[in-house]
């Protein structure tokens, strides 16, 4: 995991707590913990990325059908498939065609940066 890799908000795991970026600098970067609690200057190395599950694509709110999981976006749905030959794409949502296909991501923070690129909007924990 690289600092480059890194957006305000992406979550991360410090040891066993689920913290988020606050503050980002070339070398280093601020975490918090959900319930607000500062992980200070924190190095890279001290934080794992977190790998990307079905449990994780749940909460975010991704529909799971059949092998795959489909979140839905205006006229498309993302979609990621976790299984012996995973990617992540953008269907149409009528028919489910593929219309255009990533390279598979492996950790929540690369999904949480490629829904913003694709949308403009934070992929967020759906409660």
């Amino acid at each position: 995991m690289k600092t480059t890799e890194l957006r305000i908000g992406n979550y991360f795991h410090h040891e066993e707590t689920l913290v988020d970026v606050s503050i980002i600098h070339r070398t280093h970067f601020y975490c918090e913990s959900i319930d607000g609690i500062s992980h200070g200057n924190s190095f890279q190395e001290n934080f794992q990325p977190i790998p990307l599950t079905e449990e994780w694509l749940l909460k975010f709110g991704f529909n799971k059908e059949e092998n795959a999981f489909y979140y839905p976006y205006k006229a498309i749905f993302i979609t990621i498939n976790l299984g012996k030959y995973p990617y992540i794409g953008l269907c149409r949502k009528e028919d489910y065609a593929l219309t255009d296909e990533f390279e598979y991501i492996k950790y929540v923070h690369q999904l949480q940066n490629l829904y913003f690129a694709l949308t403009g909007n934070e992929l967020e924990i759906k409660l």
